[in-house]
């Protein structure tokens, strides 16, 4: 079964869906092999276990009703029977937690709501501010506006290094829709951020997908693909961006100048 028809089945191939896969691989000790067809040609084929205890073969060409109820039950997915491959997979699913670093992080921004505004040379908002991604990132924006700077910047990247984690359910409770979005974006599998730093040192952003316009003061993409926006003075702003380019959450990091002088980090 190729990769685009569990994306067609189960509507995408989200980290989670990821996880259900490799669960299953594990459940059912699968192995990966190779056949040839009537006309010689090569095709991969995954043996597993299936539920009755035999040894199955499925290939590219060929269904497999139990990996798809499988996957299914893993994500939750709605469906008109629950067959017993689909209960495995919602009991597989129970046993992942989220990390210790989550549970941190969801303590500082409670911890940090109870507070009152700071004053602070900088505004930080995670998320893009004009769309609505779910009560998680208001909440988030708000813990951001109520700490000092020290600690703002600290769970800012905090929040960058989690949601370039693996850790998916640490991510769906903490970023609700954003993380969804971040995943569509990014082709799902493998999302890698870019950033920008206006020639004035005023801004500095993070993107999950590219900005429709990129100035020399303000870089904007119509309210689509922003997830951190640092904005103020620009002594303050570079702390930032030299917090973000140390983060090794998702590798290394090249410039680039652009035609109006901003800095763009890919």
């Amino acid at each position: 079964m190729k990769i685009e028809e569990i994306k067609r089945i189960v509507g995408s191939t989200s980290t989670k869906v990821v996880y259900a896969i490799c669960a299953f691989s594990t459940k059912r000790e699968t192995r990966m092999g190779m056949t040839c067809d009537e006309e010689g040609h090569a095709i991969p084929i995954v043996e597993y276990t299936s539920l009755e205890g035999g040894r199955e073969v499925y290939t590219d060409s060929t269904e497999c009703p139990e990996f798809v109820d499988f996957v299914l039950g893993y994500l939750g997915k709605e469906v008109s029977e629950h067959s017993a491959s689909y209960l495995e997979g919602q009991t597989e699913a129970a046993k992942v937690t989220k990390s210790e670093a989550a549970t941190v992080l969801e303590e500082k921004i409670e911890e940090a709501l109870s507070g009152e505004v700071t004053e602070k040379k900088v505004e930080v908002y995670f998320g893009d501010k004009n769309c609505y991604q779910g009560k998680s990132i208001g909440k988030i924006c708000e813990a951001l506006s109520k700490l000092d700077q020290k600690e703002s910047l600290e769970l800012t990247m905090g929040l960058y290094e989690l949601i370039c984690s693996s850790d998916y359910v640490g991510k769906e409770e903490v970023f609700e829709g954003l993380y969804e979005k971040v995943e569509q974006a990014g082709g799902d599998v493998g999302q890698r951020f870019i950033a920008t730093h206006t020639l004035d040192g005023k801004e500095f952003r993070v993107w999950y997908a590219l900005p429709s316009h990129i100035g020399s003061e303000h870089v904007d993409s119509s309210g689509h693909g922003l997830l951190i926006d640092v904005k103020g003075e620009p002594e303050t702003v570079i702390e930032y961006v030299q917090a973000w380019l140390g983060s090794e959450a998702h590798g290394s990091k090249s410039k680039m100048i652009t035609e109006t002088g901003t800095k763009l980090y890919l």
